[in-house]
């Protein structure tokens, strides 16, 4: 919470920069909205990626994008790893839908957003649905006693949260190419408290290039690296 805290301290520092120092005419030839769609989402997180960006100032945009994301996971189940020396061949699997809200601070001050390179926050919100087995060795010496089931979580809080640097460039003077990388963070809230479910597989959960396992603060979600491309159209 602290990081996210300061950098959420960092970002108003650069807007308010960016509105005294670079308060001039925005948008590309006047032109300021953008319908995007990402690529990445299908090849990565098997799912879709919709949104749109406004350009509200000579280098500053926000968006709001739509995910949905239908994704399977490997189960690191260690208990039935040690019996059997593996682990289980069926997948978990997580459907989950975010609306997010991000921000950009364009950084070439030779061309007016939304060309060039910037800054990016993003912050989504939104629920999943996860399936997923859960073993529990009860005799050392009695495989017989093993149980291993099924189980489903409705409507779980998901809360992601990235923030990196991009570069977005026009074509034909009406078409957008995006990409953007950054560190992703991510979080799974259930009610009631049933977390320790979903231990075995949400550390996945969020990054969609790198995962280095769990967020900070040792709380149920991944935390890693993110790549997102998108192509989009510069309407008015």
């Amino acid at each position: 919470m602290k990081v996210v805290l300061k950098i959420s301290a960092l970002l108003l520092i650069l807007v308010w920069g960016s509105v005294t120092g670079y308060s001039q005419t925005s948008g590309y030839l006047g032109k300021r909205i953008i319908l995007n769609s990402e690529l990445f989402s299908s090849l990565f997180d098997k799912g879709y990626d919709g949104g749109a960006e406004y350009v509200f100032l000579r280098n500053l945009s926000f968006y709001a994008d739509y995910h949905y994301r239908n994704k399977n996971y490997r189960q690191r189940l260690l208990p039935y790893y040690t019996r059997y020396g593996k682990y289980p061949d069926e997948k978990a699997n997580f459907k989950s839908k975010n609306l997010s809200l991000g921000l950009k601070i364009y950084q070439n001050q030779a061309f007016t957003a939304p060309k060039g390179i910037y800054l990016f926050f993003q912050y989504a919100y939104g629920r999943a649905d996860i399936e997923g087995n859960y073993f529990v060795m009860n005799d050392e010496f009695d495989p017989d006693s093993d149980q291993y089931y099924l189980y489903r979580i409705k409507n779980a809080r998901s809360r992601i949260i990235d923030y990196g640097f991009g570069v977005q460039n026009i074509l034909w003077k009406f078409v957008t190419v995006d990409f953007k990388f950054g560190i992703t963070s991510a979080k799974l809230s259930v009610e009631p408290k049933n977390e320790y479910l979903i231990d075995e597989v949400a550390y996945k959960y969020g990054p969609n290039f790198i995962n280095w396992g769990g967020t900070l603060g040792r709380e149920t979600g991944g935390l890693g690296l993110s790549a997102r491309f998108k192509v989009g159209l510069l309407l008015f």
